[in-house]
């Protein structure tokens, strides 16, 4: 659903259903990637922060923001002391998640 509310507001979007299958995605796909969005469960031994974490190790400046259902404090500030990475809290609207990702994006650019 994410990605179909994504593509609707004039996004790109390429989709993967877990870490490993989103970094060979990343590998695969030649494009240019400015934004991770992950929830911060996922199966197949890689949580949404260490995905980020392996795809900074190529692009050190990606924007990340990590969805879940509980977000607990130790979480926040992991997400905190993590440039350009912030924590949405599911359940969000199409209107919040509009205006976070095209707030987030335009804040790096001048």
């Amino acid at each position: 659903m994410l990605a179909l509310v994504l593509r609707r507001l004039g996004y790109q979007v390429l989709s993967a259903d877990d870490g490993p299958r989103a970094i060979d995605l990343w590998d695969r796909s030649g494009v240019k990637i400015d934004l991770l969005m992950t929830d911060l469960g996922m199966s197949r031994g890689m949580n949404g922060l260490e995905l980020a974490q392996r795809l900074r190790e190529e692009k050190n400046d990606l924007k990340v923001i990590v969805f879940s259902g509980f977000i607990t404090e130790a979480v926040e500030r992991k997400v905190r002391a993590t440039e350009d990475t912030i924590a949405l809290q599911k359940p969000f609207d199409q209107g919040t998640l509009a205006r976070v990702v095209s707030e987030f994006l335009a804040a790096g650019r001048t």
